[in-house]
């Protein structure tokens, strides 16, 4: 068997998102863009459709969520670094909606294969990725996966590689930042779901080991509406610092946490997007920290007072220019860029579309790839594309650098702002 995914949209084109039945897989309809150049229509020998398109597959959850364009402009960006053809051949996107269902993801995953995908991009949600990975190494396909879960990435895959960050590799960062900031008491709240967990599970031992106190540890599905009783432990408990790990950055805890009292610093293991400020409004954003590789912001200017990077600098301008000068709202939406980057890179090297053993080998020899998250290098065997990640935090409207919020005095205003005595 191979290859992937719902919705066939030709590149440079709008994306179109499948309703799915409850149960029952969906049949996205194709939209065409107006007709490229004509390409070499010869096959490989290995490319199962017969039709010379390298074919890219994509499962995610997209109902009620902006994605769906912005992860079409996203993967149009990457594309154009390849002037819109990856060995001279036209590429093809097929979408499937897994309308925030893992049961759905292995759907999708089966309806895909069947649609011969030569690479898969998986879903964002790594409870997605979990269930659907064993069907794409049994199919051999080449399987980029965007949940940041560190236990997604296992000893017995041979074609799925992370196409996102690994928070858990975050967690180190998280543990030193505390410590730098002469803090000793924590909270902790994790969500119920399996990418929560596994952070839980790695950053606790690095926590003990530090010699911090946990003084409050409260959990909850991110499907909870109700958090009084675990923020009035966690208020209670007066820690220095909370540390909070759930599926959609545990947005509807923290605003709750906020209403509570608490108005220390939060550190949040995903991004802080425009997406969360927008749910939980401007004050009760501030001072949420995340190590991450990079986050949203609500202009270019904004962009380049924070610091933001000179890779994802370029990628927000190109991005402002698609899209008529709106920005993605969404971090994720830098994760589906990154992991079409690399299905390209990897197929370039490989000098193949259709070769998933090809593939495989090439994308292990990937190394300098310049990313929205920085370098990407797959050299060191762990099948992990980023190993770096910066500190960051969301404050009086904007995400900067914590080094570059410190250093222009931010400190100093969060305990003047917040009354804490550190």
């Amino acid at each position: 068997m191979k290859k992937l995914f719902a919705a066939i949209l030709a590149v440079c084109m709008v994306l179109t998102m499948a309703a799915c039945a409850s149960g029952t897989p969906s049949t996205p309809a194709a939209t065409t863009a107006a007709p490229t150049a004509a390409a070499d229509t010869t096959a490989s020998a290995s490319d199962t459709n017969g039709d010379g398109v390298y074919r890219i597959g994509v499962y995610n959850y997209l109902a009620g969520l902006p994605l769906g364009t912005e992860e079409d402009i996203a993967f149009q960006i990457a594309l154009d670094r390849y002037n819109g053809k990856i060995n001279g051949e036209d590429v093809e996107w097929v979408i499937y909606d897994t309308q925030n269902n893992p049961s759905e993801a292995v759907t999708g995953v089966q309806y895909l294969i069947g649609k011969g995908c030569d690479a898969v991009i998986g879903s964002f949600q790594s409870a997605d990725v979990v269930a659907a990975y064993p069907y794409l190494e049994e199919a051999k396909i080449f399987n980029l996966m965007s949940g940041t879960s560190g236990s997604i990435v296992t000893p017995d895959q041979k074609y799925s590689f992370r196409g996102a960050f690994n928070a858990n590799l975050t967690a180190k960062t998280y543990v030193e930042l505390i410590q730098k900031l002469g803090y000793e008491n924590v909270a902790v709240f994790y969500g119920q779901d399996e990418a929560s967990i596994s952070n839980y599970e790695d950053i606790k031992p690095l926590m003990d080991a530090a010699g911090l106190n946990i003084v409050a540890t409260e959990t909850g599905s991110h499907l909870d509406t109700d958090y009084s009783a675990q923020c009035m432990k966690i208020v209670n408990a007066n820690p220095d610092i909370v540390y909070v790990v759930c599926s959609g950055a545990g947005v509807n805890f923290v605003k709750q946490l906020r209403e509570y009292g608490y108005n220390g610093f939060i550190m949040n293991k995903d991004e802080w997007m425009t997406s969360h400020v927008d749910v939980c409004g401007e004050e009760f954003s501030n001072y949420i920290i995340g190590v991450v590789p990079y986050t949203t912001y609500k202009s270019l200017d904004a962009a380049r007072e924070a610091g933001a990077s000179e890779n994802v600098m370029d990628f927000l301008e190109k991005y402002a220019e698609k899209s008529g000068g709106a920005l993605p709202t969404l971090g994720i939406t830098y994760r589906m860029h990154d992991a079409a980057l690399i299905a390209f890179e990897a197929a370039t090297k490989a000098g193949t579309n259709h070769d998933s053993d090809a593939l495989v080998e090439a994308c292990l020899q990937i190394n300098d790839l310049q990313g929205c998250g920085g370098t990407i290098d797959f050299t060191q065997g762990d099948r992990e594309p980023l190993h770096s990640f910066t500190p960051i935090i969301y404050c009086d409207g904007g995400s900067k650098t914590f080094e570059k919020w410190e250093a222009d005095g931010g400190y100093d205003a969060y305990l003047q702002n917040t009354g804490r005595a550190k």
